[in-house]
């Protein structure tokens, strides 16, 4: 019921906005993660991602956004061996600096872009699920800040999809007895984005 109030107040918030130079988006995709320092090499945990942005124009081929996106991060070791998992979600935070470029002049819409920013991440849920065992992950930092750097291709003036690349800035844990002294989130996202 909770989602599907914020959902309602994030449409209300879209048309009024929209009447006042700002842009909005809804984006849904998936990220690929790994964490340095769980001993396991690779891109191997698969989670979803999804939410919305809210940009403005600051210069002619330069926006400014913000977004708020729930986000599956986490590790996972290989196929061949016993299954470990870590589960990590998080609220997501983005803001980012976009520069956009091939200008579709019949329909008024930039068809690229490249993206550079910082993530806050809030993570308000995490487990651990070793040879089907699930337990709390404990002792994990709770506040998460990433370098975020991606591209974007507009299909239409509604229809694109993105890319990118974030890495966490800090150590979400500090162990000794972990291979390099504590855990580092990395992730890529695939998404797909609907321009209101």
């Amino acid at each position: 019921m909770k989602l599907i109030y914020i959902i309602f107040v994030l449409g209300l918030g879209v048309i009024s906005l929209n009447a006042q130079g700002f842009k909005a988006a809804a984006i849904g995709g998936i990220n690929i993660s790994q964490i340095d320092g769980d001993g396991y090499a690779g891109y191997h945990k698969w989670g979803l991602t999804g939410g919305a942005r809210l940009s403005y124009e600051v210069y002619p081929k330069m926006d400014v956004s913000f977004e708020m996106l729930y986000s599956q991060r986490g590790s996972r070791n290989g196929r061949n061996q016993l299954p470990l998992i870590i589960n990590l979600n998080y609220l997501e935070i983005p803001l980012i600096y976009s520069i956009k470029d091939w200008y579709e002049e019949s329909e008024g819409y930039y068809k690229a872009r490249a993206d550079i920013g910082f993530s806050y991440g809030y993570l308000f849920n995490s487990s651990i699920n070793a040879e089907g065992q699930e337990e709390t992950l404990n002792n994990i930092n709770t506040n998460d800040v990433s370098f975020v750097i991606g591209i974007g291709y507009n299909f239409n003036k509604r229809l694109g999809m993105g890319l990118r690349y974030s890495r966490s800035l800090f150590k979400m844990k500090k162990d000794q007895n972990l291979e390099y002294g504590g855990l580092l989130g990395y992730f890529l996202t695939a998404r797909a984005e609907y321009n209101f």
